[in-house]
């Protein structure tokens, strides 16, 4: 995982547990009614109010944030910019940084749920 990438999860972390006013992070429900059941209560980074920031949310977050700005692939193809694509591209990205660099990628892997 890149140095900056960790420092700022880090950084999440740290105002999270400042946040709950505890030393760790609470552990809360998946907030998906129809997949509740196969997800037990889990420590999510992303978090607000003692509940996870689930995927719907994610995404209309993502949509306000790059509001007005077309994204388009080296083939010219717009690209709608979602969750599960960010995940895959910090997937890669740390793939290819341990190739470039000698850093194992499999700190990468919890964070972004594998």
């Amino acid at each position: 995982m890149p140095e900056e990438v960790f420092k700022f999860m880090s950084e999440i972390l740290k105002m999270l547990k400042e946040s709950y006013k505890s030393d760790s992070i609470p552990e809360v429900e998946y907030d998906v009614e129809s997949r509740k059941h196969l997800m037990p209560p889990k420590r999510y980074i992303f978090q607000y109010q003692s509940r996870h920031i689930n995927v719907i949310s994610l995404n209309a977050i993502i949509r306000f944030l790059l509001h007005g700005i077309i994204i388009q692939s080296a083939e010219g193809n717009q690209v709608v910019l979602k969750a599960h694509l960010l995940r895959h591209a910090f997937a890669t990205h740390a793939v290819q940084t341990e190739k470039n660099t000698g850093r194992h990628c499999e700190n990468a892997a919890p964070p972004i749920g594998h």
